[in-house]
C-alpha cells in the first residue's frame, strides 16, 4: 500500500471537513464539551479555507490509492508567556481502517519538517485526557506533557 503525503489543496476541503466531522464525533464520545461533527461542519470549512491562504499554517493530507484517508494541520503562533515562535499541531486524523500503518507518523514527520523550515524550535499540541489512543500516539512521537489544562463545569 503506497502512502502519499501532500499539501492540501482547495479542492480537498470537502473531504477534510468530512474527516474533521469524524474526529469531532470521536471526541464528543469522550465528553459532551466537544462539539459534534454536525456542529463543527460549517465553521470548520470556513476555517480551512482561511488557513489555506495563510503563510503561518500548513495542512497536509494522506492519500492511499487516490483517496484522502487522513489529514494534519499545523500553525505557527506566538504566546506572551512562551519564548519564540511556537508551532502548534491543531489537528491530526486518520481513518480507523488506515491506522497503525504509518500514516499518522508520516503526517507528523511532514509537519515537523515544515516547522523546522520555518525555524520553529518548540511544538505544542493538546490531547483530551480521555483519548488514551491519542496520548499513546503522541508520546510515541516524542511529545511530553508540559502543561495541563483543567476545567470545571458549573
Amino acid at each position: 500500500m503506497k502512502i502519499y503525503i501532500r499539501t492540501a489543496r482547495r479542492e480537498d476541503t470537502e473531504r477534510i471537513v468530512e474527516l474533521r466531522c469524524l474526529l469531532a464525533d470521536y471526541h464528543a464520545n469522550f465528553d459532551k464539551i466537544f462539539a459534534s461533527g454536525k456542529e463543527v461542519k460549517k465553521g470548520f470549512k470556513n476555517y480551512l479555507r482561511e488557513l489555506m491562504r495563510k503563510r503561518n499554517a500548513k495542512i497536509y493530507v494522506a492519500e492511499v490509492e487516490g483517496k484522502i484517508v487522513g489529514y494534519a494541520i499545523g500553525r505557527i503562533t506566538s504566546h506572551p508567556a512562551l519564548r519564540g515562535r511556537i508551532g502548534k499541531i491543531t489537528d491530526i486524523f486518520v481513518l480507523e481502517n488506515y491506522r497503525r500503518i504509518g500514516i499518522g507518523n508520516a503526517l507528523v514527520k511532514e509537519l515537523l519538517k515544515w516547522f523546522k523550515k520555518k525555524n520553529v524550535k518548540n511544538i505544542i499540541l493538546s490531547v483530551a485526557t480521555a483519548n488514551k489512543t491519542g496520548l499513546k500516539f503522541w508520546k510515541k512521537q516524542g511529545f511530553k506533557e508540559f502543561l495541563i489544562t483543567m476545567r470545571k463545569k458549573i
